[in-house]
């Protein structure tokens, strides 16, 4: 008998980067114009959002909300084992629950994207946040071959947002400091659905390592797990 969650796998993409890079900004306008031509599309990560014939709803928002306090709080104390922690456990949940959750016979989707790759965002960014010896102890190949087996995905696309690491730094400057006087001109606790703050890594000197592990982490990729 044939399986009808297998018969409606949807199309699978990452569109991955260093912080800066316009992941969600080129995710949300590029599947808001597909869901605009009759498909449905779910795109994955802090937030997770449905698009369905140009329409925008975040799902999953107690989830990805709850990370995202993980993560701040983390960053706020500069405690890079919790900010594994929290970013290892994100991605576990995003890969392994949401992902199965979003597309079901019953939720057919069209096109399944997340902002990031829950194999090489986690690879690249062990070179910043873990300890030294591990650093050293585990190569980018062994964590990607861990990572894959842990999260269990696969992807038909993957994208590899490119930026100048000083770009990226004025990008998240600026959203900053957009966000902050908006909340001043509106008395909210918020100025939107996931307000932006600042990374440990968010300099253009760490970009910068980062963006070259991308380069590295997605070359060797195509040997563990050959992706477009």
């Amino acid at each position: 008998m044939s399986d009808p969650y297998r018969e409606r796998q949807p199309v699978r993409v990452s569109i991955t980067g260093i912080d800066g890079a316009g992941k969600d900004t080129v995710a949300k306008n590029a599947l808001r114009r597909l869901s605009e031509d009759d498909m449905r599309v779910v795109k994955l990560g802090r937030p997770a959002y449905l698009f369905n014939n140009g329409e925008q709803q975040q799902i999953y928002r107690r989830t990805t909300e709850g990370f995202d306090e993980l993560h701040r709080r983390a960053d706020v104390n500069h405690d890079p084992r919790r900010i594994m922690v929290a970013n290892a456990l994100n991605v576990l949940a995003q890969s392994r629950i949401l992902e199965r959750l979003a597309s079901t016979p019953r939720k057919a989707v069209d096109v399944m994207a997340s902002s990031r790759d829950a194999r090489i965002d986690p690879t690249v960014y062990f070179d910043y946040y873990a300890p030294q010896n591990l650093q050293t102890s585990v190569d980018m190949r062994r964590r990607l071959q861990t990572m894959q087996r842990l999260s269990g995905i696969s992807r038909d696309l993957i994208v590899l947002l490119k930026v100048d690491p000083e770009v990226a730094v004025e990008r998240i400057e600026g959203r900053i400091v957009a966000e902050q006087e908006t909340r001043e001109q509106s008395g909210h606790s918020q100025a939107g659905m996931r307000d932006k703050w600042r990374h440990m890594h968010e300099n253009a000197a760490d970009l910068g390592r980062l963006a070259r592990g991308y380069d590295i982490a997605l070359e060797l990729l195509q040997e563990v797990e050959p992706t477009p």
